[in-house]
């Protein structure tokens, strides 16, 4: 699965407008209708009606829409728990390090042990 896809739906759902999601995400609007293209492929359903109005949620763009903020969500929280784990893995290397005499060179390129020692 695409979060792309999944943000640009939200996006168009929360504008009703490819345009308006055009520029809030930053892309073209040819790209915008790809990606809802894309993602109603993979559906299986058209989830918009267009018109030079707008877009409006279909019957099945409602019934999905919930899951659609259900996966945008689990997304970002495992992308923060994946983000956190690595910093805190960065960090327990780090002390290890230090606590172990070895430190960096000066240039990042090789480790050599620190001649100071308690």
């Amino acid at each position: 699965m695409d979060i792309t896809l999944i943000k640009t739906f939200i996006e168009v759902a929360n504008t009703g407008s490819f345009v308006a999601a055009r520029d809030r995400l930053f892309v073209t609007q040819s790209a915008i209708s790809l990606r809802i293209q894309r993602l109603e492929g993979s559906l299986g359903h058209q989830l918009f009606t267009r018109s030079k109005a707008g877009a409006v949620l279909t019957a099945e763009g409602q019934q999905f829409e919930p899951y659609a903020l259900s996966l945008l969500k689990v997304w970002e929280e495992a992308r923060q728990k994946i983000q956190f784990l690595m910093a805190m893995s960065v960090r327990l290397a780090s002390a290890h390090n230090i606590r172990s005499g070895r430190v960096w060179g000066f240039a990042g390129s090789m480790p050599y042990r620190s001649r100071c020692r308690n």
